[in-house]
């Protein structure tokens, strides 16, 4: 048990290195990201990486056309945000328990999901939750992105929020 437990650290910690050394040192983050384990190892489920609201904000940046705003390189290419945009299976969204649930929490219907984003609209727009309500909105077309924190059970949904902010602009 304790090499399968060594295993797992060296897993989460080498993805950690890789994630400060090709994300977090070039994107301009003013705080340090957390890596959460639990005591056996393994990363937990309400943060694999937690951070300020503003370093969320500059992860969403670097998928919209003023990347450079934050980071001192190209970290997502354009071809990455096209596959992200396109490579969802709309038939199959609806059907799981993500796609009503977003759709309700949108209060529209976003196309599919795709490469770990959980909602991607047909204007190109995507999202990502969060522990308790909380998210990464972007909108590489409208050069925009809506970050929030929550607690959990909030009685106001912000995806559609945050939709209907970038949506005005």
């Amino acid at each position: 048990m304790a090499c399968c437990a060594q295993v797992l650290i060296s897993v989460c910690l080498g993805f950690f290195v890789v994630t400060v050394k090709r994300v977090w040192s070039k994107a301009g983050m003013t705080g340090d990201a957390n890596l959460v384990l639990s005591p056996q190892g393994n990363g937990i489920i309400n943060g694999l990486i937690s951070c300020r609201l503003i370093d969320m904000a500059k992860i969403g940046l670097l998928y919209t056309p003023s990347w450079d705003k934050t980071a001192s390189e190209r970290i997502v290419s354009e071809k990455m945000i096209d596959t992200i945009q396109t490579a969802g299976v709309a038939e199959n969204y609806m059907k799981g328990t993500l796609g009503p649930h977003l759709s309700e929490a949108f209060r529209e219907q976003p196309m599919a999901n795709a490469y770990q984003w959980d909602a991607v609209f047909a204007d190109g727009d995507f999202y990502k939750s969060g522990m308790n309500g909380q998210g990464i909105y972007v909108s590489p077309g409208k050069d925009a992105v809506v970050v929030w924190y929550a607690t959990g059970g909030a009685s106001i949904d912000m995806e559609a929020y945050a939709r209907a902010i970038v949506s005005s602009l």
